[in-house]
Order: structure tokens, then C-alpha cells, then sequence
């Protein structure tokens, strides 16, 4: 077994660098299309596509679906860490404004001549958005309002406004950006897995590679839904899966046998536990056996309100 990952990315503007690369050669662009209609990548279109008709939580779209995860200010900072890999951009990437404006001094950098060596997204938020919906309704506002150009091979330059006032900017790779809305529509479910893997990284823990010992997966999504984490001097292999009352049961009794491989030195002095995730309280299962629990979705939020002790909680000595 081997570590995947043993701490959490933050976006919290503490890193956040202006495009300052120094390029001896900027790109001279214009918002205006030249020529008319613009002749698009075919992932510049399918992106636009993407986000007009088919990202989730769009009011405005027949097409849509419902993701209530995006919209979750509780589970907002995991969230975005998460879908801001598919941009492949790093702190020093990401500038987040609550509301208000962006001021000429990070504007700047990006108004009529521009390199293509970095990505920057800088954007504002109104009152009840997650960070998530907002880089997704600004994007939208670029692509519907014309507000946007490429330049150099594959780099895009867009900006949003409100009553004159811009309100967000986006530098970015057109593959970058045709991968962000992909994975919006193509794993809406991402969130429950992901977010375990969140909080237990700020909790200390690492998340390994599952260890299978005597479990046979029966398909590789179910492989996908599993976290396993280690610290602290326990070990939790977490199900993400979304079950009814009696799945829970059924599957606790398919892996009852599963011990992972106390000769790997991850497990020398480590108490082991079984966590499966509920979606709704009234389904909860408070002890399945003495190294298995449940958490609800309620569980989790308070999770990420800063109630560790829940895990605590769980722990059965």
C-alpha cells in the first residue's frame, strides 16, 4: 500500500500571483471576432456546448440536471479543489473576490496584450453562490454575451461584466477548459468520495491506495468509491456508495471477512474500521459490528463545520 496524497490544496488567495511572466513577446489581441463567425476548435465548440446546455444547476437550460453538491457553501472549498485540477492550476492561479468588483491593478495584466505561458481565473461571487457555480455562471456569461477570443494555439481569453463592472477573468487552456466541463457532466457523483477524502486530509490522515486484501471489487466504479485513510493510529476504508437500508446490510455482510495485511507497515499498531456513507438520517445504521459504522449526510456536514470529534465518536476501543 502507498500514500496518494497526505495533504490538502488550498485556494484561499494566499498564493495568488498576477500574470507576471515577463514575456518578451505578448500576444496583441481584440475581444472583437475576426473573422465572423469565429472558426473554433472542435473543443472550443463541444466546451460551448458544455456550458450553455448541459453543466449542471443552469436554470436557463432544458438540458440540465441537478447536482445539490455545487450548490453546498458547507462543501464549497472541497469542491473546488477537486474540479480546479482539471484546469491544471495552482494557487497562484486562483483569485476569489466576494462580490464587488475586480480593481484595474489585477485587471491589468490581461487587457489587450497577454502571454500564453500561465492559466489565471479571477473571479467574484453574489450573495448564495459557491465558488464552484460562480467560475461556472461566469464562463456561461462569457461564451452567451461574446465576451471572449483565443490567441496562440489553443489559449482563451474571456471576461464577464455587470453594469460595466468586470466581474470576472479567465485565462485559460481551451483543453483545460473543454476537461472542467467534462467532468461537471460526466461524473455528477463525484462529490461523496471526494469529500471524505477532503475532510480526512484536513483531519491529518493520508488517503492510500486500498489495500484489498480478501475483497474482490465487483466492477471498477465500486473500486472508485472507496477512501481509505490512515493516521492518527487508526485506519478507516470508507464506502461512498449510496445504498438503501437493507444494501447497507447486504454489503457490510460481503466484506465482514475483509482484513487488510497486517504485515504491511501501514497497519502495525492500527485499529481498523469499516465507515459506510447515508444519504438520508432516517436510514442511518448507528453500529453495523464493532469495527463498522455509519455516517449520514448530516454527519458529514458537521464534518466540515469542524466536528472531528465525530470520528472520534465512531471509533469503537
Amino acid at each position: 500500500m502507498s500514500i496518494l496524497v497526505d495533504h490538502v490544496t488550498l485556494y484561499d488567495n494566499q498564493e495568488f500571483k498576477n500574470c507576471m511572466c515577463g514575456c518578451q513577446e505578448k500576444m496583441v489581441y481584440k475581444i472583437k471576432h475576426q473573422p465572423q463567425p469565429l472558426s473554433l476548435p472542435d473543443k472550443m465548440i463541444k466546451t460551448i456546448e458544455m456550458l450553455l446546455w448541459y453543466t449542471p444547476n443552469n436554470a436557463s437550460s432544458v438540458q440540465t440536471f441537478n447536482n445539490e453538491y455545487l450548490d453546498n457553501k458547507i462543501f464549497e472549498d472541497a469542491i473546488i479543489t477537486y474540479y480546479l485540477r482539471y484546469f491544471k492550476i495552482s494557487p497562484e492561479d486562483f483569485y476569489f473576490l466576494e462580490d464587488g468588483s475586480i480593481n484595474q491593478v489585477l485587471l491589468a495584466p490581461y487587457m489587450g496584450s497577454i502571454c500564453n505561458r500561465c492559466q489565471k481565473i479571477i473571479v467574484t461571487r453574489r450573495r448564495g453562490e459557491t465558488k464552484i457555480t460562480s467560475i461556472i455562471k461566469h464562463l456561461r456569461n462569457c461564451l452567451a454575451h461574446g465576451n471572449f477570443n483565443l490567441f496562440g494555439n489553443e489559449d482563451f481569453i474571456g471576461f464577464d461584466k455587470y453594469k460595466g463592472n468586470y466581474t470576472a477573468v479567465f485565462k485559460i487552456k481551451i483543453s483545460k477548459m473543454y476537461s472542467f466541463c467534462k467532468q461537471l457532466i460526466d461524473e455528477p457523483d463525484f462529490t461523496i468520495s471526494q469529500l471524505f477524502q477532503y475532510i480526512f486530509l484536513k483531519m491529518k490522515y493520508s488517503i492510500c491506495s486500498l489495500p484489498t486484501g480478501g475483497y474482490n471489487f465487483t466492477n471498477k466504479k465500486e473500486e472508485e468509491e472507496l477512501v481509505f485513510a490512515v493516521g492518527n493510529g487508526y485506519a478507516f476504508r470508507i464506502n461512498c456508495s449510496r445504498y438503501t437500508r437493507g444494501g447497507y446490510i447486504k454489503k457490510f455482510e460481503e466484506i465482514e471477512e475483509y482484513v487488510p495485511d497486517l504485515e504491511d507497515d501501514f497497519f502495525k499498531d492500527v485499529q481498523y474500521y469499516n465507515l459506510f456513507y447515508c444519504e438520508n438520517e432516517q436510514e442511518k445504521i448507528r453500529k453495523l459490528s464493532a469495527s463498522a459504522s455509519v455516517i449520514s449526510k448530516n454527519g458529514l456536514e458537521d464534518l466540515f463545520k469542524g466536528r472531528y470529534e465525530l470520528i472520534s465518536n465512531l471509533r469503537i476501543d
